[in-house]
């Protein structure tokens, strides 16, 4: 899998962390007539669905190989993990293969601000009279 630094480049803002626009986790459709394959791709959420991707992340063959009982499935983990952290949003089906693959997002500072949230804050006590 691959990144393309020069498209990367225009998307992320340089004086902060994240990017600029939307990005989306998302299948491509490759292959010929009666034998397709996917691959999941980094692309902004605006690009055409089989447009040039900023990374490629993994493929998917939905075809069963002739005398076998499952399919062909290549994801990149930590480079899937990196995205979801960074922010972008996986399509309905790249969700639905994320979740059955068990890939969440360490996506710390969600969590964080998710935890200041959930704190309880101390109660003022009422002044005690004596």
């Amino acid at each position: 899998m691959r990144v393309r630094k020069a498209r990367l480049a225009k998307y992320f803002d340089k004086s902060s962390t994240s990017y600029s626009m939307v990005l989306r986790l998302r299948l491509s459709l490759h292959g010929h007539r009666n034998h397709k394959t996917f691959r999941l791709d980094v692309v902004p959420a605006r690009r055409r669905r089989d447009g040039q991707p900023i990374e490629v992340l993994g493929m998917w063959d939905p075809r069963t190989p002739f005398g076998e009982t499952t399919r062909t499935v290549r994801l990149s983990v930590d480079r899937i993990r990196y995205w979801l952290g960074m922010g972008a949003k996986p399509s309905k089906k790249v969700q639905w293969m994320l979740d059955l693959a068990g890939i969440k997002p360490d996506n710390k500072a969600a969590k964080s601000s998710h935890d200041a949230t959930t704190e309880p804050t101390p109660a003022s006590q009422p002044a005690q009279s004596s």
